[in-house]
Formats: structure tokens, C-alpha cells, sequence
């Protein structure tokens, strides 16, 4: 009996060490939460800033889980610090999460007075907001203590998902709505147009109605120059693109949708467009967009499953 005690008790210890460890703070716009080194003291932070993230459904601790596990290994070991940073509006304007970040980097220098060098790793968008928050901050006279920015995967330039298939998500929920007389939208269909058309997409996408002005605005204040800056791309680095040539057929369908009244259809074609002059730079051997190397996501399987689970979903109709 003693032997199952001492267990029960040395697991309890355990947990409230983990717990008293891993401690979450709210500040206005963000939530934080502080993963400690072997050290067990919070003196040596690395933020780590989520990427896009409209729909708010990933939290620090699901952030943290995905981290690479060496490098939360070599954190602890070393007596590093990784804090989570998470928005309350993960698909915000960029400049809006950046001033949010300001306010965490104020929160450990001024109130905590932790004055070991930060590190700041953003990811993805993450990474843009980190640079907006660092770099805006020195323009103005203010100490971030930051000794090394890592922008992993990053879009400093931009992002591009085929505008067709946007188009193909309006229609889809244009018609799906019309049919059931406004009864029913698929929440499928509405997380994913909310994507395209948060603050931040509209400042990602290359066309995206405020990505011209946000991207001029960055390209004007540069780089962080205080840091040690690095940056990581998640591609194969061959510069291989994508195979398409314009106007290439991606995908042809047609959505019929009926209340057992009345139907209604709509064919869609998702091809390959040109979106007028780049806002930097193009590589003349892409001349488009969607042709250009990037990341492995399928976008047309996802149109698919948002179309079949709105298919779906509606047929009560």
C-alpha cells in the first residue's frame, strides 16, 4: 500500500510541476503561454508566433505539440524558455497582431525585466508579424532585445491559392443559400470563404484587395537590423514549377442543389489565371502565379471535400 502511495504522490508532484511549468497568460489580443527550460526559471525566452489562423481553432498547446521535437528538446536542455504566442484573431491585419506582439515583448522586458537576448521565431504569417512588431519598434526608438528573428516559411512577398477557386466557394454558397430559401449555409462553405476574406488573407493573397498597400508599406520599413535574421523555406529549393501553363484546367464541375421543389445548378471551371502586374519582382520563367514553385498543398482536393460536405450537408433539401 505504501508502494502505491509513493507513486500516486511522485505522480502528483510531476503534474503540478508541469502545470506550475507551463503557466498561460492573457494580455489584450494574445494569449501566452510559457513552456520552461531544465532550469525551471523563466529567464531566457524564444517566442514563437502561430501563423494564419482566422478561424481561432488552434490553441498554444496545440502549437507547441507540432513544434519539431528536437528543437523543444535543445530548448529545455539549454536552459531556453519557448513561449507561445497565440492571437485572439488569428486572421487579423498583420500590423494589428504585430502591435499585440509589441505588447508581449513589453510584457517580459519592462514588468518581468528579463533581460537575456530574445529570440523570435515566426511562423508563416508568424513570421510577418514578427517582423512588422521588430522592426517597427526600432523605427521608433524602442528596445525590443531581440538578438534573432527566424521567419520559417514566411510569405515575405506574398501568397497565392488560385482566385478561381475563391470564386467557386462564393458561388457553391450563392447557390446552396438561394435553394433552401435561406434556411441553410454550410459551415464548411463558410470556414472556408472566411479564409480568403479575412484581414489578413486580403494582405497575403497577391490578390487580395489590401495586399498592394500592406506589401509596399513592409517593403518601405525594411528589415529588422538589430537582429541576427534568418530565413527558412519548407519547399524542395529545386525552383521547379508547377507544370501549369495559363488558362490550364484544374477542375471542371458542375453543383446541383434541390429542396425537392425546385433545383438549381451552376457549372464552375477552375483554370489557371494571370492577375496583372506583380507588386515585386516576377521571375519571368513563371509569368504567372500559379505556376510558380511553392508549397505542397493540394488546393484543388480541398475544394472538393468543402463541395462534397456542402453536397452533403444540403441534401435535406
Amino acid at each position: 500500500m505504501k508502494q502505491y502511495v509513493s507513486i500516486l504522490f511522485a505522480m502528483l508532484i510531476q503534474v503540478l510541476a508541469f502545470q506550475f511549468a507551463n503557466a498561460s497568460t492573457s494580455l489584450k489580443d494574445v494569449e501566452i503561454t510559457e513552456f520552461l527550460g531544465n532550469d525551471r526559471r523563466l529567464n531566457k525566452p524564444i517566442f514563437v508566433l502561430e501563423g494564419f489562423d482566422p478561424t481561432n481553432e488552434y490553441d498554444n498547446q496545440y502549437m507547441y505539440d507540432a513544434l519539431p521535437y528536437n528543437l523543444k528538446d535543445l530548448a529545455y536542455n539549454s536552459g531556453r524558455d519557448i513561449i507561445m504566442v497565440n492571437f485572439k484573431e488569428g486572421g487579423a491585419k498583420i500590423e494589428d497582431n504585430a502591435m499585440a506582439f509589441q505588447n508581449v515583448i513589453r510584457h517580459y522586458r519592462i514588468k518581468k525585466r528579463i533581460t537575456y537576448p530574445y529570440a523570435v521565431v515566426g511562423f508563416s504569417m508568424g513570421g510577418l508579424v514578427a517582423r512588422w512588431a521588430l522592426r517597427n519598434m526600432e523605427l521608433r526608438g524602442e528596445n525590443h532585445n531581440t538578438s534573432l528573428f527566424l521567419s520559417y516559411d514566411s510569405p515575405q512577398y506574398g501568397a497565392n491559392i488560385p482566385i478561381d477557386i475563391y470564386n467557386a466557394l462564393k458561388a457553391t454558397k450563392s447557390l446552396v443559400k438561394k435553394v433552401s430559401l435561406g434556411l441553410y449555409s454550410s459551415k464548411a462553405l463558410k470556414r472556408a470563404i472566411r479564409m480568403f476574406e479575412a484581414p489578413a488573407a486580403r494582405q497575403l493573397l497577391v490578390w487580395g484587395s489590401m495586399h498592394k498597400d500592406f506589401f509596399q508599406k513592409l517593403e518601405r520599413m525594411g528589415m529588422p537590423k538589430k537582429p541576427y535574421n534568418i530565413g527558412l523555406a519548407s519547399g524542395s529549393g529545386y525552383g521547379r514549377t508547377q507544370g501549369v501553363r495559363y488558362g490550364h484546367l484544374h477542375l471542371d464541375f458542375k453543383v446541383r442543389v434541390s429542396n425537392g421543389i425546385w433545383n438549381n445548378s451552376k457549372r464552375r471551371k477552375i483554370q489557371s489565371r494571370k492577375l496583372g502586374d506583380c507588386s515585386f519582382p516576377c521571375n519571368p520563367i513563371f509569368s504567372f502565379y500559379d505556376n510558380a514553385p511553392g508549397s505542397t498543398l493540394d488546393a484543388i482536393s480541398t475544394l472538393q471535400w468543402y463541395l462534397k460536405d456542402a453536397a452533403s450537408s444540403s441534401s435535406k433539401f
